[in-house]
């Protein structure tokens, strides 16, 4: 069986830049939903890696709003929501995770896309994110990627 960010992956990049949130809603619930034990505790995800290329790398280069709508709505909820945010980023990408092809990360994208949506939606993931809980080799980045961010 694919792993979540492979489900997850796949179904970001079948949305549209238009989608609505209820198809998105529709479309991710599917994904995560399953991905709960029957004991109501979140099984831990499958981080499988597609060439480096995440979930939010793809919904920021296209420019996916209501996908990072959802995102934003699982971090915000996750403590009711039986997910961790572990949980959460390992499925979706952590921010500052790069690709192996093009060393890029979602905010590179979100700034290439002119994606002003996704780069507030990366600045608040970043903000909720404690760099103990990030991946090494995506907690280098994290100061850089701020200040990066924040400027206008």
């Amino acid at each position: 069986m694919p792993s979540t960010r492979k489900l997850l992956l796949n179904a970001v990049a079948s949305l549209d830049a238009e989608a609505s949130p209820e198809r998105c809603t529709e479309a991710l619930d599917k994904i995560f939903t399953p991905s709960l034990a029957s004991d109501g505790k979140a099984t831990a995800f499958d981080v499988e890696r597609d060439g480096g290329v995440t979930p939010l790398m793809i919904a920021c280069d296209k420019s996916i709003a209501s996908a990072l709508g959802y995102l934003r709505d699982q971090i915000e909820h996750y403590n009711t929501n039986e997910l961790s945010l572990v949980q959460i980023f390992d499925a979706w990408g952590y921010v500052t995770e790069k690709s192996q092809e093009s060393g890029n990360c979602a905010i590179h994208h979100a700034m290439a896309a002119n994606f002003h949506t996704g780069v507030d939606v990366l600045e608040f993931a970043l903000s909720k994110t404690s760099t103990t809980s990030l991946p090494e080799k995506c907690n280098n980045n994290v100061q850089k990627y701020m200040t990066l961010i924040s400027q206008p």
